[in-house]
């Protein structure tokens, strides 16, 4: 099976006013700290590289690749963004995305995953169709796609300590009862890639038991932040989404990390803004 884009060969300023969301979504959050750092480099330089956006009802135009760009471009104050124009319907366009989001490696694995069960359901579509229209191998699609078994719970767990895709495929391949105690076992052991491989392989074989392995406290409590910080950086961008327009700063010291999240309130008479803070050490 073959498919592919057909790109009007236009190319347009387009107000972000008039693009929708992806009728899909790729990403489950933004960094707000990366997504703050593309911002002002929008400011500086503008926007390198062209969204990809294809034709809506009402004169409107729909996302397919670049939701950073865009956010990123609505918090610099930006109007207008660069558009390539394509047709396609909706199963090109979540293929379209899926391939320009992993050779960029803009995605992590889940995402990656959820967007591909999503184009082989909305085409009724095989491994190897999928594989074919994404030029990468049945293997690599199936390895994908079995990664949407692990508990949804260890998935955020998974990325909210950033470990590497390698470190996720190893603990996918254990048995459900297994994955928990051994990520346990990896993010208190601080396991390398080749490490985790080796320690699945003697979980599999029976030699290792990572569930009589003991987190220490300091371990546990650098997970708990971790997660913390995932979770308030997912709040912040649904006050965003929300149109509020919500200010956040980090400050590590030795002692501690500090977040500061500054929340407008409603304009008062006066012309002075009152902001309320909220701080969380």
């Amino acid at each position: 099976m073959s498919a592919m884009i057909n790109f009007e060969n236009k190319f347009a300023m387009i107000k972000t006013a008039l693009i929708d969301e992806p009728a899909f979504k790729m990403r489950r959050a933004l960094d707000i700290y990366d997504l703050g750092l593309l911002a002002d480099s929008i400011k500086q330089i503008g926007i390198i590289e062209p969204l990809t956006v294809c034709r809506a009802k009402n004169s409107r135009y729909r996302l397919i690749c670049g939701e950073r760009r865009l956010t990123a471009a609505k918090q610099a104050g930006i109007k207008k963004v660069p558009c390539m124009i394509v047709k396609s319907d909706e199963l090109m366009n979540i293929v379209f995305a899926i391939s320009d989001n992993m050779h960029r490696c803009n995605l992590d694995l889940f995402e990656t995953a959820d967007l591909i069960y999503k184009a082989s359901k909305q085409g009724d579509l095989s491994i190897d169709e999928i594989a074919e229209m994404l030029g990468v191998s049945g293997s690599s699609v199936e390895e994908k796609l079995n990664l949407l078994n692990l508990d949804p719970t260890l998935r955020d767990r998974m990325i909210s300590v950033g470990l590497t895709d390698r470190h996720i495929k190893a603990i996918a391949k254990l048995p459900h009862e297994k994955q928990g105690s051994a990520l346990n076992y990896v993010i208190a052991k601080s396991l390398t890639p080749v490490q985790t491989e080796d320690c699945v392989r003697k979980i599999i074989n029976g030699s290792f038991d990572p569930s009589k392995s003991v987190t220490s406290k300091r371990q546990s409590t650098v997970l708990d932040s971790r997660m913390f910080a995932n979770s308030l950086t997912r709040l912040v961008k649904i006050l965003t989404d929300s149109g509020i327009n919500v200010r956040q700063d980090k400050r590590e010291t030795d002692e501690y990390t500090e977040y500061k999240i500054r929340i407008p309130k409603q304009p008062a008479e006066s012309s002075a803004e009152k902001c309320l803070q909220l701080k969380i050490c």
